[in-house]
């Protein structure tokens, strides 16, 4: 058990763990997959949380603040490993005036909008305005964009792509 309480309280290791962490986000950013979700990923956490804790006794630090700044990465990587394992993240495609039925209420998509830069024609901007229905009427509207969600009933809908769709009589492409 000394020998377990050594190892995880080297400062070495924990740093080994945080470049590990960090590369893994970078995996899973860059390549889009969902790795955060993982068992290895949370194993990373728990064995991250683990050395500081270890560090955190073995070294005794002789102020305060390095017990605050431990104290507040463990509640960062505790909210990690709380959201990977009882989270939730889906997709969902919404047509124009369509809508789609979730949980306990309806997300309607009332209008889309695209603005493009001039030449070439690459999207600048494009914008939802959303509304959302109980018992099929409507309890919240808001247009989102990307990184401007609509947030309902702790539920965030953030605007991240659109389809082959909007390449119509409307964007002026054909």
């Amino acid at each position: 058990m000394k020998k377990v309480f050594g190892f995880f309280s080297s400062i070495k290791v924990a740093s080994g763990l945080l470049i590990l962490l960090i590369a893994s986000c970078l995996v899973g950013s860059l390549t889009q997959t969902d790795i955060y979700r993982s068992s290895f990923f949370i194993g990373i956490l728990v064995l991250l949380s683990l050395s500081i804790i270890a560090c955190s006794i073995s070294k005794k630090p002789k102020r305060i603040a390095t017990y605050i700044t431990h104290f507040s990465i463990l509640v960062i990587l505790f909210g990690g490993a709380i959201d990977s394992i009882f989270g939730f993240k889906a997709y969902i495609e919404i047509k124009e005036k369509e809508t789609v039925d979730l949980f306990d209420f309806s997300l309607r998509l009332d209008d889309f909008s695209v603005e493009y830069y001039a030449n070439p024609k690459i999207p600048k901007d494009y914008k939802s305005r959303l509304t959302c229905l109980e018992k099929g009427k409507p309890v919240l509207t808001k247009t989102i964009e990307v990184n401007h969600p609509l947030v309902d009933k702790g539920i965030w809908f953030y605007q991240a792509d659109f389809g082959i769709d909007v390449y119509s009589s409307k964007s002026g492409l054909q």
